[in-house]
């Protein structure tokens, strides 16, 4: 039993453009063209919108700035010849005895002005 091709209707007929050259060219277009022009996009999107960084809590900000109060005693420490022990006993009485733990931001603050100053 020979086997004969059908002719099939389109379900959806295309209408096939031509090209600079003269030939027929598809709808399709690269995907690699739609991902540029995507990313176009969203660029010029992102620009008109610009993202604001998300700001950091109270206690991130204390976590932050006791964390570049205690790299900078260990650095002068380190600097100056220093034993790390003896500057955090120096530097905790320029806080009045009380704990970094203890302090507010804003003590934390003036605390971090002092000590970059001595």
């Amino acid at each position: 039993m020979p086997h004969m091709k059908e002719e099939q209707s389109p379900l959806f007929p295309i209408e096939f453009e031509s090209d600079s050259e003269g030939g027929e060219t598809g709808p399709c277009i690269p995907i690699k063209s739609q991902i540029l022009e995507l990313s176009r996009m969203l660029m010029a999107r992102r620009a008109q919108f610009p993202v604001e960084p998300p700001k950091m809590t109270l206690k991130q900000q204390e976590l932050s700035l006791r964390r570049r109060i205690d790299k900078h005693l260990k650095m002068y420490a380190i600097t100056q010849g220093y034993e790390y022990p003896k500057v955090m006993k120096d530097a905790q009485q320029i806080s009045d005895g009380k704990p970094r733990g203890e302090l507010t931001l804003s003590e934390l603050e003036r605390f971090f002005a002092a000590v970059q100053q001595r």
